[in-house]
């Protein structure tokens, strides 16, 4: 098989993504070491809500930290993917503009237009105009590393925001949470490295199963929706694929009557449900409802589920399966996953 031919992925993977992919359990603890290493930031005083300013990879982490802790925080947690802000945005809100780059155009427009509404700041970047126009207005910066694609780059951009919300009281402390995540991640790269053949590899099992497939990929509302939605970005971009996402319970409600016309092209479409161990009864017997009907229009359905102590941990493992598999897809496309138009 192509997938255990190292130099065939070797060959292929000239940008050297699979570096970073393999590397994403040093990178989460790394991230956290540097927030925690950032000055005393004061903490925000009568937070009413928390605003993530953010586009593509820097956008999703905002997903995921409102996904995590949407029944949790205290306050409303909205993800703003625009150059303008919600008129509730204000000096009571705390914000924090995400851009690995640091030249994200509407990341810096609502950048600036929350420093003239007095809200409280951090930065997250690894430089550009965002850290030059933090360090002007003195806003507090966590400074990441640079030099990776902004896609392999989410554990520098996700856990600096848990650092500080746990240390201001805004969510529980996730220091456990943390450390089972970045284990549980340590041991899933030993079964899903470039040097662990299949069978016996599951990135690259999936991997072969989506190879001249059109992917649907199905997240549940509020639990593994962004984790979809990852997916497909990194189908997209890495493996340069065609995939589509879907949540349920949404999924049930409109486009199920589209299914119904698919025909023949239903031979081409794969669906991947994202599951988690946390699953209601009544969840478990909808989604079964679900599969039985799609299973007679697309030539196959997959569950895709991690085990995990915590939803962060599921969470992450799933989003590092995903990442393996977009990688794998893209050998077997005979696509360079690192450079994007």
């Amino acid at each position: 098989m192509i997938l255990n031919n190292l130099k065939t992925i070797t060959k292929v993977d000239k940008g050297l993504l699979l570096r970073h992919i393999s590397g994403f359990a040093e990178q989460c603890q790394s991230a956290v070491d540097i927030a925690k290493a950032c000055p005393n930031f004061s903490k925000p005083k009568k937070v009413q809500n928390i605003v993530i300013l953010g586009m593509g990879a820097s956008a999703i982490v905002g997903d995921l930290l409102k996904t995590l802790f949407i029944n949790e925080s205290p306050v409303p947690i909205i993800v703003n993917r625009n150059y303008d802000l919600p008129q509730f945005v204000n000096e009571k809100s705390l914000v924090f503009a995400v851009s690995y780059s640091g030249d994200t155009e509407e990341t810096l427009t609502a950048f600036k237009e929350v420093l003239k509404r007095k809200s409280k700041v951090v930065a997250i970047t690894s430089g550009g105009r965002l850290a030059f126009l933090a360090n002007r207005q003195k806003v507090p910066i966590v400074k990441i590393p640079s030099g990776i694609p902004p896609r392999a780059a989410m554990g520098y951009l996700f856990f600096p925001m848990i650092v500080f919300l746990q240390k201001w009281n805004i969510i529980e402390n996730q220091t456990l949470n943390i450390l089972d995540t970045i284990n549980a991640i340590q041991k899933l790269e030993e079964k899903y490295n470039s040097k662990k053949s299949t069978p016996g590899n599951r990135a690259k099992e999936l991997a072969a199963k989506l190879h001249k497939k059109i992917p649907l990929i199905i997240g549940i509302e509020n639990s593994t929706d962004v984790v979809a939605l990852r997916w497909k970005c990194q189908l997209n971009e890495n493996s340069k694929n065609l995939a589509f996402t879907q949540f349920y319970p949404e999924l049930g409600h409109n486009e199920i009557e589209g299914w119904k016309g698919i025909g023949k092209f239903s031979k081409n479409l794969i669906a991947l449900f994202l599951r988690r161990s946390d699953e209601s009864e009544d969840s478990i017997h909808r989604i079964d409802v679900l599969k039985t009907f799609l299973k007679n229009h697309v030539s196959e359905i997959i569950d895709v589920k991690e085990q995990g102590s915590s939803g962060l941990t599921q969470i992450f493992s799933l989003c590092h399966l995903g990442d393996y598999v977009s990688f794998y897809l893209s050998v077997l496309n005979k696509v360079d996953p690192t450079p994007v138009s």
